[in-house]
């Protein structure tokens, strides 16, 4: 499990770092949730669920679809996570994150003010 682990993750802007966290509860269903708080500045809290083991990637990119942070990449077991992403460095403006899963694609959008 990846309980309280910091990922330094290398995006276009510069370096961010994130933390990943992981509960032991094993969902229903694939789900991202809303980030918090949103709108946000500088950091704010994804939250996503995955009821199977497998390769996951959660990324962000701005508005013009330019990826700007890969926040997971990796092989996951079961389970609730909590991604944070601090996005000092990156201009104010619209952010889509988006989750790849096995079978799905989910994706959400954060508001960065300044």
């Amino acid at each position: 499990m990846l309980v309280g682990r910091k990922v330094l993750v290398t995006t276009t802007g510069g370096n961010a770092v994130v933390d990943v966290e992981s509960d032991n509860s094993v969902p229903a269903k694939y789900s991202l949730e809303q980030n918090y708080p949103n709108p946000f500045n500088p950091a704010t809290t994804i939250e996503y669920a995955l009821p199977h083991a497998g390769h996951f990637t959660l990324r962000v990119y701005n508005a013009l679809g330019e990826e700007v942070g890969t926040l997971v990449d990796g092989e996951l077991p079961p389970g609730g996570y909590t991604v944070r992403w601090n996005a000092a460095g990156q201009p104010a403006g619209v952010y889509f994150y988006r989750l790849i899963t096995p079978g799905s694609v989910l994706i959400g959008k954060a508001i960065l003010l300044k």
